[in-house]
């Protein structure tokens, strides 16, 4: 699992929080649900995937991402980002990881 050194770097407010945990962490939305095709979709109504550090925190494992807003562990195509995820959808967040080493 990937989380940023600062999450507050990636916030536009002060958000409250209704605990500490996953803060900074790195989430992929895949899209994979509503990128089923069906016959008669257009092609370019595919959601490419999107990388979002979390922000906030809710109940019930419900967060904040900088990049989609409020979302959930719930939703399926939900999950934490690899580095290699990272490196290809959003490779400008790299120099603001943790070290993993």
């Amino acid at each position: 699992m990937e989380t940023v050194k600062k999450h507050t770097d990636f916030a536009c407010f002060e958000y409250t929080n209704q605990t500490e945990n996953w803060l900074g962490e790195v989430v992929i939305n895949t899209y994979e649900a509503s990128n089923k095709m069906h016959f008669g979709d257009l092609l370019n109504d595919y959601q490419t995937p999107e990388i979002g550090v979390i922000i906030q925190t809710h109940e019930y494992g419900e967060f904040r991402t900088d990049m989609w807003g409020n979302d959930s562990f719930y939703n399926t195509d939900v999950r934490y980002a690899t580095l290699e995820e990272i490196n290809a959808y959003r490779p400008e967040l790299t120099p603001h990881l943790k070290s993993t080493k």
